[in-house]
């Protein structure tokens, strides 16, 4: 007598049923704890649901101010009386309103992605990248810190593929690290020639504000702007377009930011 259960028995819709489960948890388990992660998150840091927005106001500041030359490159800034400090990777310039500059030597940033004006890279660092965050997300170091801004909580989902909610939770925890620890910024993008340029965080709101341009060549300018706390002016926006939109580099740079240095006054 044959005692084996027949093929639509409870014990083996049981076991169907957990082959079944077990199956589910293989393929959805990973993306799930990513969206769990990520919804966590954004409890924590409601930043991190914000995206880009674009730079709506571009006019310059105007008022009479100076040029000024660091690492390599030259701008206006619409300010007097500029007191610029220095040291080996890093340019300060303040003005006596109490609105300050401080820009980092590109030559000495360190890229995600390497600089792309380096012939001779290691050819498999690009690549590992594109593996785990995508090809979208690496074709440059503009794109990559592009997508990092952008990315949201929502857009993790237990339906993605391991692959694509690891990349976006991974892009994710870098924007809460990073960008998005120091309050409620916003984030905005704006193109000025060859330049690709990322603000992170909004004058008048805010008395420090971070601009991020990456040239033709996708080497990274990173200019911090502020304002003393016990400044009676606010800083404008205006102000950080009169020194973005007249940035250019110089024919021959000096080796490092002027210490002490005369300006030029226009």
């Amino acid at each position: 007598m044959n005692s084996q259960p027949k093929p639509g028995s409870p014990a083996n819709l049981f076991w169907i049923a957990i082959a079944s489960l077990g199956v589910l948890a293989w393929c959805f388990a990973p993306q799930t704890w990513d969206w769990y992660q990520a919804r966590r998150m954004a409890r924590m840091q409601p930043c991190l649901g914000l995206e880009l927005r674009p730079l709506i106001d571009s006019t310059p500041d105007e008022t009479a101010g100076s040029k000024e030359t660091l690492f390599g490159y030259e701008f206006e800034v619409p300010w007097r009386n500029v007191d610029a400090k220095g040291v080996r990777h890093q340019g300060m310039l303040i003005a006596s309103n109490g609105h300050s500059l401080i820009l980092w030597d590109p030559a000495d940033r360190q890229q995600f992605l390497g600089d792309a004006s380096q012939s001779m890279q290691h050819p498999n660092i690009k690549d590992a990248f594109a593996s785990a965050l995508g090809n979208d997300a690496t074709r440059s170091n503009y794109d990559l810190l592009e997508h990092v801004l952008n990315t949201t909580p929502e857009q993790i989902s237990p339906i993605l593929s391991k692959r694509e909610a690891n990349g976006r939770l991974t892009l994710l925890r870098i924007k809460s690290a990073i960008y998005c620890n120091n309050g409620h910024p916003v984030f905005y993008s704006f193109h000025r020639g060859d330049l690709n340029c990322l603000q992170i965080g909004e004058p008048g709101l805010s008395r420090d504000v971070e601009v991020i341009c990456f040239d033709g060549a996708d080497r990274e300018l990173n200019f911090h702007f502020s304002a003393r706390q016990d400044s009676s002016e606010v800083l404008s926006q205006r102000e950080i377009n009169r020194v973005i939109q007249t940035l250019h580099a110089v024919e021959n740079p000096s080796v490092g930011p002027p210490v002490g240095a005369a300006h030029n006054s226009n």
